[in-house]
Formats: C-alpha cells, sequence, structure tokens
C-alpha cells in the first residue's frame, strides 16, 4: 500500500474515533496523520459553508514527509486555523478584482468567476473589472464592465499592440477605482496590474498577482511575440508611441516586486521564482479547480483511443504527439485532436498524417471527448498549471504529461510524466498503456478520485481564502 492510502486510511481511522469519542493521545501526538484527518474533514464540509455564505476556515497546509497528497502543499503555509471562527479571520472588507477577461464563460473567464463566488458568498466583494460579464449569480453591481471600451478604435493593430493596450487601459482603470480608498485589499494578473500597483503601494492596500505560468525569465517567448528591449523605443520600424503598447520584460518584474503576495499554480512554476531570490513567504500555491459533475466518466471505448485536448501548438508539444503516434503505427487504436488547429501545427499533421488520427478541432464541450478516451496525451513544454489536465484526470484518464503542465499527475499513479520533447518517452509511454488495460483503469480511478479530494473548485475557493488572509495578515 502506498504512502498516500495508508495515510488515508488512518485518516479517516482518526475521524471515526473522534467522532464517537474515542480520539487517543496517540492520535493527536500523530501530527501528520491527525493534520490529514482535519484536512479532509473540512475539505467535505466546504460546499454547505459556501451555500449558507459562511466564509469557510482555512484548510492546514501540513508537511507529509511520508505521503506528499499534493505537490505544493506546504508552500507559504500559515499556522493551522482548524480552531478558528469565521468571526476572527482577519479577510478584507471590500476586494477589488481586475483581470484581463471575462466573468463566466470558459477557459479563464471560469476562473474569474469561480474566484469571485469566493469574495461574493464571503460577503465582501466590492468590485471586479473584467471585459465582459456572462454570469447572473454575482450583481451586475458589482461588476465594472469594459465591454464597450475606447481601445476597440485600435482593434486593426497587430494581436500584441492591441492586447498590450487593452491591458493597460484595465490597469488604468483599477487604478483609479484603488484612488478612491474604498478598497482594503487587490487582486490581479502580472501583466494587468503595474499602475494600480503603484497606487496600492502608495496607499498601503495590500496586493496580490496571480502568476498565469511561470516568471517571466522562466518560459519561452511567444512565438507570435515581438521581442523587446528594455526601452520601447529601440524597436525597429515601430513608431515610438505604438512600440509604446507593448508589455515588456520589465514591466512583468516590477509587478512581481510591489506585489505583496504571488500566486502560483504549480511547483514547477513556484521553482522560477526561487531560483531568482524570491522569499518563500512570498509564494502563495493555489492549483486550479475543476466542475467534477460537468467532467466524469464516461464508458471505455472498445479500441484504443488517445486523446489531446488543447491548443494544437508547438508548445504543448504536438508535434511530439504525432510524430509518437506515427511511429508507433498502432493497430486498432485511434488519435482524436481536440483544440484550435494553429498554423504552426500544420506542416506537423501533414507529415505524420496516418488515417486513424481525427481532427476535432475547437469544441466548447471538451468533456464529450475526454470522457471518450482511453488515455489523455498532453506533453506541454510549460505551462502554469494546465487545466485540461485536471478535467482529463476528473474524466478518469491516465494521462501522459509533464512535470511543467503542472501538479495533478503524479508518475505511475495517476499516470506517466515524460521530459518535454521526448517522443521516444511519450511512445514508449502509449505503448505501455495500450498494452494494459489493467493499468489504464487503475490509473484513471486514482486520477478521478485526486481531483475530487483535492481539486474541485470549493477546494480552490478554500485556498484563495487562506491566500486573501495570509496577504492581509503580511499587511500588518
Amino acid at each position: 500500500m502506498s504512502g498516500f492510502h495508508h495515510a488515508t486510511r488512518e485518516a479517516f481511522q482518526v475521524r471515526l474515533r473522534a467522532a464517537s469519542g474515542r480520539i487517543t493521545a496517540t492520535d493527536k501526538g500523530n501530527t501528520e496523520i491527525f493534520f490529514h484527518a482535519t484536512r479532509l474533514s473540512k475539505m467535505k464540509d466546504t460546499s454547505s459553508r459556501l451555500q449558507t455564505k459562511q466564509a469557510p476556515l482555512y484548510t492546514p497546509h501540513v508537511r507529509q514527509n511520508s505521503c506528499k497528497p499534493m505537490l505544493g502543499e506546504t508552500l507559504n503555509a500559515p499556522q493551522s486555523l482548524r480552531s478558528a471562527s469565521p468571526a476572527v479571520r482577519t479577510l478584507p472588507r471590500h476586494l477589488l478584482y481586475s483581470i484581463f477577461a471575462r466573468i463566466g464563460g470558459s477557459g479563464l473567464d471560469t476562473d474569474a468567476f469561480e474566484t469571485l463566488r469566493a469574495s461574493y458568498r464571503g460577503g465582501f466583494l466590492g468590485k471586479a473589472i473584467a471585459y465582459d460579464n456572462r454570469q447572473t449569480e454575482i450583481p451586475a453591481s458589482l461588476i465594472h464592465s469594459l465591454r464597450w471600451h475606447p481601445v476597440r478604435l485600435i482593434s486593426f493593430f497587430d494581436r500584441p499592440y492591441y492586447y498590450g493596450a487593452k491591458k493597460k487601459y484595465l490597469d488604468w482603470i483599477a487604478s483609479r477605482h484603488l484612488a478612491t480608498g474604498r478598497y482594503d485589499l487587490f487582486h490581479s494578473w502580472s501583466g494587468d496590474c503595474l499602475r494600480s500597483l503603484q497606487v496600492a503601494k502608495q496607499r498601503r492596500i495590500p496586493s496580490i498577482v496571480e502568476i498565469p505560468t511561470w516568471h517571466r525569465d522562466g518560459g519561452k517567448k511567444k512565438a507570435d511575440w515581438p521581442k523587446t528591449t528594455e526601452s520601447a523605443n529601440k524597436i525597429r520600424g515601430v513608431p515610438t508611441w505604438k512600440a509604446r503598447l507593448l508589455l515588456q520584460r520589465k514591466r512583468f518584474i516590477e509587478e512581481y516586486q510591489l506585489a505583496d503576495l504571488l500566486l502560483v499554480l504549480s511547483e514547477r512554476a513556484a521553482n522560477t521564482f526561487r531560483v531568482r531570490g524570491f522569499p518563500e513567504e512570498k509564494l502563495f500555491y493555489l492549483p486550479r479547480g475543476v466542475d467534477v459533475e460537468r467532467f466524469k466518466p464516461g464508458n471505455r471505448p472498445a479500441k484504443f483511443r488517445a486523446v489531446f485536448s488543447g491548443a494544437l501548438i508547438k508548445r504543448k508539444g504536438i508535434q511530439h504527439v504525432l510524430e509518437a503516434w506515427h511511429r508507433l503505427n498502432l493497430p486498432d487504436a485511434e488519435l482524436w485532436l481536440v483544440g484550435h488547429v494553429h498554423d504552426e501545427a500544420k506542416p506537423f499533421l501533414k507529415q505524420f498524417w496516418r488515417d486513424n488520427i481525427r481532427v476535432v478541432g475547437f469544441a466548447r464541450d471538451p468533456e464529450n471527448y475526454l470522457n471518450q478516451g482511453t488515455v489523455h496525451v498532453f506533453p506541454s513544454q510549460w505551462e502554469g498549471s494546465a487545466k485540461v489536465t485536471y478535467e482529463a484526470a476528473a474524466c478518469a484518464l491516465p494521462q501522459i504529461t509533464t512535470r511543467e503542465a503542472g501538479d495533478v499527475v503524479r508518475d505511475s499513479v495517476e499516470g506517466i510524466i515524460v521530459k518535454p520533447g521526448d517522443v521516444d518517452a511519450i511512445a514508449a509511454a502509449l505503448q505501455h498503456l495500450y498494452r494494459h488495460p489493467e493499468i489504464v483503469q487503475q490509473m484513471g480511478r486514482a486520477a478521478r478520485r485526486r481531483v475530487v479530494e483535492n481539486f474541485t473548485w470549493d477546494h480552490f475557493r478554500t485556498r484563495l481564502l487562506g491566500a486573501y488572509e495570509t496577504a492581509m495578515r503580511m499587511a500588518r
């Protein structure tokens, strides 16, 4: 029996003894198991507490050397608040949240909505600033929608310039809100908030910046993003006024320094800050969540079906998936590609094409394809914490992925971890799962259990409230 399952079994036994009044001195002395039991109990009750608009207690992050149920779980761990009541928690009264996205929808829009649910249900959402509002649970009066914005006048610009202008406009609007003095906590995203952070610092308002991927120096530049120097004036052939619309590296670096707390989505993302000297107490681990009722297991297909879900771009490793699949030429098997096909992927589709490949394209209902799969293959080169890894796990799919994609999959437990760009390893993993359906079943069950016990949106909001409390305490 693995350390994780042993700890879980022991934790439930402790909970049973506690419920019957038979808690022992040994139970209390076993810190790891006792806290593990506390964590499981609190996670189970999170949903009901949120529905009654009571701020749930922060889930204790306890170092568990023997089982490590979640990579990065101990990152920036405050002292356990298991004995505290919501009334004594140090939470903000009026939160200002800004994001370069919509509230409600898919992808990042879903993240924004689930984020705001925490503060709205907790009764401290002051205002959210976003580029549209597509949900009805949170009153429109609490959302400043920028759907009709003046930056539309330059929408014909190339995407990096247009998006840069939109982000700076969002930042300007948020800074004006902060200047009113009505807010006591500011939460935004990297690249969206330099001016706002400067105002927050002047007014001594605690600030949180969410990092969607890695430290700016830790990942690779997007292929369609012009390389900029420290000065926007040095971009050859681009007028100075236009070059200033771009988001330069130093903007991100300044934001990292100004923020009181940085939210990182994975251990690999956290390490890109550690190696650059950021103190541990400035990093807070906040993995994503998934709707386990929407994404759930389906019927296993009769034939072996590998699914790649995500944009078909080189950064996500589509070229390596196609090469491995072409090399194997597995009988009675097929590969589904679920995601928008970018131009950079088309040469690889042509080079490694086989008749058992199905290009689905972008899908608004990826769950309907994931739950028809056998395995999910996603060898991304870098992510913050890829949402599709949560979704595939919720659909009980074992995954062939990378550590760079996030912390959902543990090697040989919920899937197989490979190095980015290692076509041989991808091919070997596909062949191994193809030959061993019993391992597919075992890993699939473990994957579903992992997200249900650790990565629902209730878990996400519980951790987020802990981040807010940490930021407020740091500002004292």
